[in-house]
């Protein structure tokens, strides 16, 4: 029997079990910060998705779910709803609720971003970002400068090398489930979509190898997915990222000659039996570095597989920086002038605004989280790719290692005991390393909190009931914390009513800019930092 608890229910569970740190009463916030994924999972799904989304028209359709491109009424913004049916079977179920965990964990800038969800008896709605900008399956057919291209299929790795340190095999990865984004004045950017499929190993998995179904899309999947004899894990991702990158530059699959027109037992069998074909390698005019890539992911046994953390580090990449600007004046034929994020910019402003956020309140954290979370591509290009490039061990988070590196390369010196004190406020959730959204949190400009539209899309967030007050039950609901409950009433219950107005809350996170904006600038002037 499936359970009748719902998937939120479901997943606050698994990650309970997985969390490093104990959560605060029934609410699943961290006990020393706020993470996204801890306030992804306060808000309750039953609210009603109509009154804060139009659908405009469907875009797309899968095997467990519809995707429908809509508008977000606060943030005024263009959005994803994928509509997942909940069946009621076992089996079925699985990959729902493995789906949303996946999503609620995952944080970082070349996955989609999962903004929030909604749940009701039949459907669970994720609502992600929309990505306008194609598919991978354009590169070579549109998207042709190779140095773009090279950055794309960078994108992807990074995406898979997080995913995969975390345990996550996603195994559907094939051109339509690898999207691209473009904002003004920026790159074209590959986001990594679509976990319906995706696997999860947990603590009771001591294994590598610890899948056995045999799904994904026939043409890219793996020869271990295939063979039902042998269990499996992340390294299938890689097998299907070697088949897209030879139908990039070859147009065919690199197994099977006659692929389209077989059945699937046979094209399976071939996929088993034949070696990789080396004539459209050889006979194309390809890079040998792209070909090189190409060999080593397409290799049979997935012991001996390239890992995506090591692609990243191939010689096909190299030349690249870690905020995806190519090194080379032909990259600005193509893209929009390269801006701020170099390790060079990691200054002693920067390393203030990352000390300061370890004196933020409780309260001062979920805003900050909640606008950086909700921030668009725009609003944060140059922090994002400040992360990219001090993430060098390319796992898709910050170590206390990588922090401490960064800061000696700027010429700054920090007591071991200073550096674990900004670390411990950085690494919200305790997992050991800062993720992308904690990063952004402690980055982001307080004036942010002053425009219309993070305002309205924090209140909201904390209105839980939509009545046009927030009570303390809600604060509690979020915070988990009661004297950050009372001191937030304190400051913002002005008429003493014993709930926060809407323009109550307004002139609150006002003052909480304000607030923020001092408390970096008092860091900036503090000794923490000896330059």
């Amino acid at each position: 029997m499936i359970s009748d608890k719902s998937c939120r229910a479901i997943v606050q569970d698994r990650l309970k079990e997985s969390s490093p740190i104990a959560s605060v009463k029934d609410v699943d916030m961290p006990k020393f910060g706020v993470d996204i994924s801890s306030l992804l999972l306060v808000a309750d799904p039953a609210r009603c998705l109509g009154k804060n989304y139009h659908i405009i028209e469907q875009v797309g359709q899968g095997g467990f779910g519809t995707v429908f491109r809509a508008k977000n009424v606060l943030a005024d913004e263009e959005r994803a709803v994928k509509q997942v049916l909940k069946t009621g079977l076992p089996d079925d179920m699985k990959y729902v609720y493995t789906e949303l965990e996946a999503m609620v964990k995952l944080d970082h800038p070349n996955v989609v971003k999962l903004y929030e969800f909604y749940e009701d008896d039949r459907m669970m709605y994720l609502i992600t970002e929309l990505c306008t900008g194609g598919d991978f399956s354009d590169l070579n057919h549109g998207i042709d400068h190779p140095e773009e291209i090279r950055l794309l299929l960078r994108d992807m790795f990074m995406a898979l090398a997080y995913c995969h340190d975390l345990g996550i095999a996603h195994r559907d990865m094939k051109f339509e489930n690898c999207l691209i984004t473009k904002q003004a004045e920026q790159r074209r950017v590959g986001k990594v979509i679509d976990f319906g499929l995706s696997a999860i190993r947990h603590k009771d998995d001591h294994h590598d190898t610890w899948l056995s179904d045999q799904l994904g899309s026939q043409y890219f999947v793996a020869p271990e997915v295939i063979d039902q004899s042998v269990q499996y894990g992340c390294e299938c991702d890689l097998w299907s990222t070697g088949v897209m990158l030879y139908i990039i530059n070859t147009d065919e699959h690199p197994c099977v000659t006659d692929a389209m027109s077989l059945d699937t037992k046979r094209f399976f069998r071939q996929v088993l039996r034949n070696n990789v074909r080396m004539d459209p390698l050889t006979n194309g005019d390809i890079d040998p570095t792209v070909s090189d890539l190409i060999l080593k992911l397409l290799v049979k046994n997935p012991r001996h597989r390239l890992r995506a953390h090591q692609a990243l580090s191939h010689s096909y990449f190299a030349g690249a920086d870690g905020s995806g600007n190519r090194r080379r004046s032909s990259w600005k034929s193509f893209s929009a002038k390269p801006r701020g994020g170099s390790i060079a910019n990691f200054d002693c402003s920067m390393a203030s605004q990352l000390h300061a956020f370890g004196g933020f309140s409780r309260f001062e954290r979920a805003v900050m989280t909640l606008a950086a979370h909700h921030a668009c591509a725009r609003e944060v290009d140059d922090v994002r790719a400040m992360f990219i490039e001090l993430d060098t061990s390319r796992t898709g988070s910050l170590s206390k290692a990588e922090i401490r590196e960064a800061l000696n390369k700027c010429g700054h010196q920090m007591t071991e005991k200073d550096l674990e004190q900004l670390f411990d406020a950085l690494d919200a959730n305790g997992s050991g390393s800062v993720q992308y959204t904690e990063w952004l949190a402690a980055t982001l400009k307080p004036s942010t909190l002053e425009s219309d539209k993070a305002f309205s899309q924090v209140y909201n967030f904390f209105d839980h009931d939509s009545n046009g007050h927030i009570s303390k039950e809600e604060l509690m609901r979020v915070l988990g914390d009661q004297a950050n409950v009372e001191k937030v009433l304190e400051l913002g219950d002005v008429n003493g009513d014993g709930s926060i107005s809407k323009a109550e809350f307004k002139a609150l996170l006002d003052n909480v800019a304000r607030s923020i904006s001092k408390k970096r600038s008092a860091a900036s002037g503090g000794s923490i930092l000896r330059v």
